[in-house]
């Protein structure tokens, strides 16, 4: 319900303000505010002075996240209290970016989540394997892993060994093994599992293509940047992409595969190009890996600690939006 919900919010945001101010030894220069759900929290630290001056670090589109109308309109004020209290905004894409735009924030950073490339380029180091497809990440319906496996069956047809790896878990795991199953794709996809992070490398060293064909089924997901596709890229994988949000604007830029609508036959047609035209396969190899450069991690903190330092120092970038 609406009303125990914000409530119970707002009751969160003044006990944990009474209990900070009795370990906190301010002013600080800054305060780095990260999730929404805080924002009276923010507000009552800032305007008491614990801290000069407030960065938003923007990760997600968090109304999104509410099925309930009043739920989401809710979250929306808090997020709008973020922009309108912080002196600069952090925010992992150009669509999140225009959405604060039109909230008033006018000192924004384009900041995407990074990885760490050396760890995803020793996967560039291919062992011998089939044809292979592979995803990582949660099994949940929202990320569309059924398109995959529905595809398998024909794609096999076509291209005589290929394989499917799945590895992560998730609510979607017992559907997803149950319909490998009634499709006779069994033979074709192996569910690996949660994996390690250190064995993340190994699996896709054998595998040639990265899978992120999610639904677009809210706001949420329009706004998300799934980080597994740089992560694809970056160990020297070609990608298959729906048509969602951040994910096709990365799919434009990057060059790096196919984008498709979430369509089995448009799947089907876009691995196979895939692993038939080696030219178009090393083209979109290369283009991937120049575009997952930018989202080293050393590289864009440098950025981060650059413009917090601005913030800082009470310097208005006004709005600094790299390429990524």
């Amino acid at each position: 319900m609406f009303a125990p919900w914000t409530l119970d919010l707002l009751v969160q945001d003044i006990w944990y303000y009474l209990n900070l101010r009795r370990v906190l030894d301010p002013p600080y220069d800054l305060g780095i505010l990260t999730d929404p759900r805080y924002a009276w929290l923010a507000w009552m630290l800032k305007r008491s002075g614990c801290f000069r001056r407030m960065l938003y670090d923007d990760c997600d589109y968090h109304p999104g996240l509410h099925t309930n109308a009043i739920a989401r309109w809710a979250m929306g004020r808090r997020e709008q209290l973020c922009v309108d209290m912080a002196d600069g905004i952090t925010t992992i894409n150009h669509l999140l970016a225009g959405v604060r735009r039109q909230q008033g924030a006018k000192n924004i950073l384009v900041m995407p989540n990074g990885v760490e490339l050396s760890h995803f380029q020793r996967a560039r180091d291919k062992r011998p394997h089939p044809p292979t497809l592979a995803y990582i990440g949660t099994l949940d319906s929202a990320w569309g892993v059924d398109l995959v496996i529905r595809a398998m069956p024909e794609l096999a047809r076509r291209i005589p060994g290929v394989r499917l790896l799945i590895a992560g878990t998730g609510p979607a795991e017992k559907e997803l093994r149950a319909l490998s199953r009634e499709i006779g794709a069994e033979s074709h996809v192996v569910f690996l599992g949660l994996l390690r992070r250190e064995d993340v490398p190994n699996v896709l060293a054998e595998a040639d293509v990265g899978v992120a064909t999610s639904r677009l089924d809210s706001s949420f997901r329009k706004y998300a940047t799934p980080l597994k596709l740089v992560e694809y890229m970056a160990a020297g994988m070609a990608v298959i992409a729906t048509r969602v949000g951040q994910t096709e604007i990365m799919m434009q830029q990057s060059q790096a595969g196919a984008l498709i609508d979430f369509d089995v036959a448009q799947f089907v047609e876009a691995a196979a190009r895939l692993f038939q035209d080696q030219a178009y396969y090393a083209t979109c190899i290369a283009n991937g890996s120049r575009y997952a450069a930018q989202y080293d991690w050393n590289a864009l903190m440098q950025q981060a600690h650059a413009f917090m330092m601005s913030i800082i120092d009470g310097n208005d970038v006004k709005e600094a939006l790299p390429a990524a």
